[in-house]
């Protein structure tokens, strides 16, 4: 049972309830990690108001 509540944290941690995204913590969390083997390069893009 332990190890199912240990489980379920980290996914309410990681997720947003709203969404059902990845949140804010596991980017950091995963960017950290990759990071630590090799460089990389991230894109953001902000598509608010998007129009043709």
């Amino acid at each position: 049972m332990d190890q199912q509540h240990a489980v379920n944290v980290s996914i309410i941690g990681t997720i947003d309830s709203l969404t059902q995204l990845f949140n804010r913590a596991f980017f950091f969390k995963k960017a950290e990690q990759l990071l630590s083997k090799q460089p990389i390069s991230i894109i953001f893009v902000d598509i608010d108001d998007f129009k043709f």
